[in-house]
């Protein structure tokens, strides 16, 4: 499916990381975007940025979630948060430390700063609000002001509210 206007502007890309990384430009051809819809009208939209090549560059991954139904929401909210916990246990070291105090969205939501050997590395983020499930991964650059994150993602939680229910 394409994207839509509305859809990329629900979605945390490299362009939003970038603005608070100083004088880093990203490869925007290493961006890979998708909308998958489903039988039930249910929609998957998925983001990624990876340049392995450049150490300087940050990982940004971005998926949302429209569901027919809130508990449908909740189910897919839930099995976001096992598969980041399966993902982030088999990594060496890396380890998510949860601060909510930092950030909170929607119905239920879960802010987590990721952390190397005891060092932040990045950030994790997953919020349902009644029928959407929005999740981000960010790593090679890290947001724990909370006036920072409201910065970061407000506008994208604003935007995700908008896209229009199954």
């Amino acid at each position: 499916q394409p994207l839509s206007a509305n859809d990329k502007a629900a979605l945390l890309t490299i362009e939003d990381v970038a603005l608070w990384m100083e004088g880093f430009a990203p490869d925007k051809s290493l961006e890979s975007f998708s909308k998958k819809k489903y039988l039930d009208g249910s929609y998957e939209i998925d983001y990624e940025f990876d340049d392995p090549s450049n150490e300087a560059a940050p990982y940004v991954m971005c998926s949302i979630a429209v569901e027919p139904k809130a508990s449908d929401a909740l189910i897919s909210y839930t099995a976001m948060q096992a598969g980041l916990n399966i993902g982030f246990g088999a990594e060496e070291g890396v380890g998510q430390v949860e601060r909510n105090d930092l950030f909170k969205w929607g119905d239920s939501s879960k802010f987590c700063l990721l952390e190397a050997e005891g060092t932040p590395v990045g950030v994790v983020f997953s919020a349902r609000k009644e029928t959407r499930v929005f999740l981000i991964t960010v790593s090679g650059i890290y947001f724990d002001v909370s006036s920072d994150i409201e910065e970061l993602l407000g506008k994208k939680l604003r935007a995700l509210e908008r896209l229009p229910a199954p």
